[in-house]
């Protein structure tokens, strides 16, 4: 049962729906309703009654409602702004006050629309910003220009809109935005979507028709300011394939190409490509790999970039091809309860009910297991399995399932990634079976998630997603002349063959003997501080490669120093190999088979740390989960 099976039961109306946060997809031009009434208000009372039921319906189905922000707090937060309604709202002001209220529970998956009347109402008015944006740096940058001003060129500055400041617009603008733990990268990446942009802004600025901005034109001359119209909403994505017919063309979903002898891997959706002629994705990928096997292939890119996610099964099949033992994907999959008050602000039958019910079963918790999920319970690596290097893609974009696939690769150190955290919380989401309610007085939607989704992972930060080994952004110059340095930059990384020297545990040995005085050789131990507690190498200095701050902490270190690197079983250090390689380190070895062969050896390692009993037994536990090569 997967994402997408949960979800039938509500398909035909997401399908229709306006979604804020839409990634890209072209919404329907219809002309606005006569009987819309935009000046319409509704009262407090009422609209202290939708909060209510908003609260309700987080509170009773959401399954992760206070995984990143604690119910209490959430709780604190809508009673406030129920309290601060004390004049009468229009559909759009009441709108523009729950935005924040659902983006505080930083989930991705969850998100409100406006109702379908005031939805179309707003697409018809020009008041739409006419100019899709890249933020790089800190800094804001015209790429598409949709407006009447053919003088605006792509590259130009954004320093100001309508007197404000990118830097003061911009953080008011993220707060209204809703993403798994918070995650900045996706956000700023949907901004980026001219539709979208232009709708929040037109929602938070009071919807003006014209746009004074300040530019820095590209690549330079003196600051100036420029006034254009807005366009309307449904003008935004006819003119932005008419004006760039590269942004309308449709990429297969995924393809398989090579780098001199780097496979490449692109996979822009776990869905099947629909497209005449196109393989079903598992016959894709099995064929893929099968290529990759025949042309004996040793490192291998998977560009992830831009994939918003899709069928759980698939995110698990492309982990299978690299995983080479069996392995855990979920932790579990479970839901609050099998039936809900809140169903009755939904237009779900009683068959549909009924459907869900039997879809779950109650656990010693209290609460409900999804049934029958194929990636529940210990999974199989597939054949043919890739045993080479990899390198992954992400950005802000990577989400959903992507974010679960890449969690498993990331923590049992399949991969190193290269680009900008990644868009998806590492530890799961909310999603599954999702339904459409509606706040009884405003018309205002909610797209409710019920399950929870727990990966079979541990020992990352909870409020992160994947922060790249590598980070790699690209430049407006970049982006205009159609370069990829986060591609140029994995495809190095791989293609180096001098990433280290490997030494035999007795070379290793004999090689700190022999610079047991030295200061400027260095042994570094990758593992987690709870392995490293458990026994090291003799003076060695310990830096978790699964801490978000690796490669902070490697910038600190002397380029200059020798270095001998280990992990447990020697894969962890490979990894850290290539990215001290990538930064300029000159001189590192690399010890073959970890810890555990230099033990096999005979050679000595420094005991273990004494600890409390209570502290054995933590450790213990923690070494056990987190145990890999």
């Amino acid at each position: 049962m997967t994402k997408l099976k949960l979800i039938v039961i509500v398909l035909a109306v997401l399908a229709l729906c306006f979604l804020l946060w839409g990634e890209g997809v072209e919404q329907t031009a219809a002309a606005p309703p006569k009987s819309y009434d935009p000046a319409k208000t509704y009262s407090p009372e009422a609209l202290k009654a939708d909060v209510q039921v908003l609260w309700d319906v987080l509170d009773e189905g959401h399954a992760g409602f206070d995984r990143y922000t604690p119910r209490d707090e959430l709780k604190k937060i809508f009673d406030h702004a129920r309290e601060e309604i004390t004049a009468p709202l229009t559909e759009l002001d009441f709108y523009l006050k729950l935005l924040p209220l659902v983006a505080e529970v930083k989930d991705g998956h969850t998100r409100l629309r406006l109702s379908a009347a005031a939805g179309d109402f707003l697409d018809a008015q020009p008041v739409f910003f006419p100019f899709g944006l890249r933020f790089l740096g800190g800094k804001a940058y015209i790429f598409r220009n949709l407006s009447s001003a053919p003088d605006i060129k792509e590259g130009a500055e954004l320093q100001a809109i309508n007197g404000m400041p990118v830097e003061k617009f911009l953080p008011e603008l993220l707060a209204l935005i809703p993403n798994d733990a918070g995650i900045p990268t996706r956000k700023l990446r949907q901004l980026q979507l001219p539709e979208n942009f232009g709708r929040i802004f037109a929602l938070r600025f009071g919807r003006p028709e014209s746009y004074k901005l300040r530019i820095q034109p590209y690549p330079s001359g003196e600051a100036k300011e420029v006034s254009v119209p807005g366009i309307k909403g449904t003008d935004v994505v006819p003119t932005l394939y008419k004006r760039y017919p590269a942004a309308a063309r449709k990429d297969p979903l995924y393809e398989l190409s090579f780098q001199r002898t780097t496979a490449v891997l692109t996979i822009r959706g776990f869905v099947d490509d629909e497209e005449k002629g196109r393989p079903p994705y598992s016959k894709f990928l099995k064929d893929a790999f099968g290529l990759i096997a025949h042309l004996k292939t040793t490192s291998l890119v998977i560009d992830l970039r831009g994939n918003g996610g899709g069928q759980d099964d698939y995110g698990k099949l492309l982990f299978a091809y690299i995983a080479d033992q069996p392995f855990m994907y979920y932790k579990g999959l479970e839901s609050k309860k099998n039936h809900y008050d809140l169903f009755k602000y939904t237009n779900i039958s009683e068959a549909e009910l009924e459907e869900l019910s039997k879809q779950v079963r109650k656990n010693d918790r209290g609460w409900y297991d999804v049934l029958g999920h194929p990636n529940v319970g210990l999974q199989q690596p597939q054949e043919p399995h890739f045993a080479g290097k990899v390198a992954i893609l992400i950005d802000g974009l990577s989400f959903s399932a992507t974010g679960e696939t890449t969690s498993l690769f990331h923590f049992h150190h399949k991969a190193v990634f290269f680009g900008e955290e990644c868009g998806a919380g590492y530890y799961g989401n909310t999603s599954g079976f999702m339904v459409m309610v509606t706040l009884p007085n405003s018309g205002i939607q909610l797209r409710l998630p019920l399950i929870i989704y727990s990966m079979a992972v541990d020992g990352y930060p909870q409020d992160r997603g994947i922060v790249p080994e590598v980070p790699v952004a690209p430049t407006i110059d970049d982006l205009l002349a159609g370069r990829d340095p986060v591609m140029d930059r994995a495809l190095k990384f791989l293609n180096d063959k001098e990433t280290a020297a490997r030494l035999t545990p007795v070379q290793a040995h004999d090689l700190m003997d022999a610079h047991a005085k030295d200061p400027h050789f260095v042994v570094l131990d990758v593992r987690t501080p709870g392995e490293f507690a458990g026994g090291h190498l003799k003076e060695a200095l310990n830096i978790d490669i699964k801490a978000p701050d690796f490669a902070d902490r490697l910038d600190k270190l002397d380029k200059s120093n020798a270095y001998l690197v280990y992990c447990r079983g020697g894969v962890r250090s490979l990894r850290a190999m290539g990215l001290m390689k990538d930064k300029g380190f000159k001189q590192v070895y690399d010890l073959e088979g970890g810890i555990l062969k230099w033990q096999d050896a005979g050679l000595p390692v420094v005991p273990e740390e004494k600890k409390s009993p209570a502290a054995d037994k933590q450790t213990k536990t923690n070494g056990e989960a987190m145990i890999c090569p």
